[in-house]
C-alpha cells in the first residue's frame, strides 16, 4: 500500500524510487510518458490488489497444473534466480545472458527466441 499510495501522491518520486528497487537497480528505466491521474489510480490498484503479496506461493500453485509453464529470468536478477530453484521441475526455466529483471528491455531478440521456441513445442 505504501508505494500505491505514493504512486497517487507523487508520480516522479514513485517513479525514481520504484526505479531503485532491488532487483530493478542497474538497469534501464522506460522512457515513459507520465501517467494520468486515472492511470495512477489503475495502477495503483493493481500494486495493491495484484502485487506478489496478494496471491498465494506461486511455485506451490504451479505443481499440480498441467499446462506447459516456462519462466523466462534474466541471468543477472540474484533475486528471481534464487527464486526459480523453488518452482516445480515441470517448470522450464530459461535464463536469458545479459539480462536483469527488466529482460524485454535489455535483450529483446533472446527473449523473442525463448518465447518462439516454448510456443514451437507447446502449440
Amino acid at each position: 500500500k505504501t508505494w500505491a499510495r505514493l504512486l497517487l501522491e507523487d508520480w516522479n518520486l514513485f517513479w525514481k524510487k520504484w526505479n531503485q528497487r532491488g532487483s530493478l537497480a542497474g538497469t534501464p528505466a522506460p522512457e515513459i510518458v507520465p501517467p494520468t491521474a486515472d492511470e495512477r489510480k489503475r495502477w495503483a490498484d493493481i500494486l495493491v490488489n495484484w502485487s506478489s503479496g496478494a496471491h498465494g506461493f506461486l511455485p506451490e500453485l504451479l505443481k499440480d497444473s498441467s499446462a506447459s509453464i516456462q519462466v523466462v529470468i534474466g541471468e543477472t536478477d540474484a533475486a528471481f534466480v534464487d527464486h526459480a530453484r523453488l518452482y516445480p521441475r515441470s517448470v522450464k526455466r530459461v535464463f536469458v545472458p545479459q539480462s536483469g529483471h527488466r529482460v524485454p528491455l535489455s535483450n529483446p531478440t533472446q527473449l523473442a527466441e525463448a518465447l518462439r521456441l516454448f510456443m514451437k513445442e507447446n502449440p
